[in-house]
Order: C-alpha cells, then structure tokens, then sequence
C-alpha cells in the first residue's frame, strides 16, 4: 500500500494512528444516534426486551436487520482503518480474539459507547503492556488476563441485589434468633 493511502501516525513510536479519531467519532456518533433518535431508542427496546418491541410496535425484523448491517459496517470500518494504518496490506491474523475483546468492553461499560472509548483505551493498555512485561521481566503475560477477567467480574456483580440479599439474609436471622426458631 503506497504511504499516501495510509492513516498517519499521530504518537511517533507508536502504532497510534488518526484512526483513534475515527473511531472516537463513530463512538461519538452512535451516542447521539442511541440517545437522541427514535431508531436509536428502538435498536435498545429490541436489544433490551424483544417482547415489549413487539407489542410497543417496532418492526423488529427490520430493526435486527439494521442493527446487523450497522455493526457489520463498524466493524469493516475498523478492520479497514487497521490495514491502512498499522499493517498497510491485508493480513488475515490481525483480529484474533478481538471480538471477545469487545464483548467484555461493553459489557465493563454497560453498553454506553462513551464509556466504551475509555474502557477500550484501559484495556489497550493492559494488553500492550503484558507483551511488554512478559519480554522484561519473568513474569507470564497472562497474570494480565487474570486481572482482566477479576475486573470484567467485579463490573458483572450486581452490587444491588447482592446487598439486598446480605441484608434479607441478616433480617431473616435476626428474626429467627427474636422469635426462637433454630
């Protein structure tokens, strides 16, 4: 690929092209799209509950198929802005694992695509800096996996329902232990 066609780089050094640009924007862009407009609101009313799409009168086939077609589209943008910035050519290995990698980011995010910038620029780095940490020092790179999975739990907990849960388990004790059943 000639260096005309390709994305510059804006951190010398580094494989930090004017894609993280892009990509903030398209993140930017899906924000508006899901707060602001009705389709927004419909794509999370499909996503969020079938059933009451249904009923509430979304064309839900229709709206599986935009939502399809939109992701598939994101996604080419960015395996293109990959190509055309880090690599400069096709290669078929790039994107091994990426996409579980996108599914815990979401999910630690909660599925707000601002959030998601921040939580993927965390996760970039932890991933950069275990291939850098296993080749300084002897530890495995994948003390790094195990904290990414501690943290992907930590964000799955539902911290509510746990605390009503101690805290009718507690009741429930106190109330036992008042009327004398053992």
């Amino acid at each position: 690929m000639q260096r005309t066609a390709r994305l510059g780089i804006i951190i010398p050094r580094t494989n930090a092209t004017t894609g993280i640009y892009i990509a903030i924007g398209v993140a930017l862009l899906i924000y508006i799209f899901y707060r602001h407009t009705v389709r927004g609101y419909e794509l999370k009313m499909v996503g969020k509950n079938l059933k009451f799409a249904k009923y509430g009168g979304v064309k839900y086939k229709s709206t599986f198929m935009m939502i399809f077609l939109l992701s598939g589209f994101i996604a080419g943008v960015c395996g293109g802005m990959e190509m055309t910035g880090n690599f400069g050519k096709f290669r078929t290995e790039f994107a091994v694992n990426l996409g579980w990698d996108g599914v815990m980011i979401a999910s630690i995010a909660k599925n707000n695509p601002i959030a998601v910038i921040a939580c993927s620029f965390i996760w970039g780095a932890l991933k950069a800096g275990s291939l850098q940490m296993e080749r300084v020092t002897a530890t495995n790179r994948l003390v790094v996996s195990v904290l990414q999975a501690i943290f992907v739990l930590m964000v799955a907990i539902d911290y509510k329902s746990l605390k009503k849960w101690y805290v009718d388990k507690r009741q429930y004790r106190l109330l036992s232990q008042s009327a004398g059943v053992k």
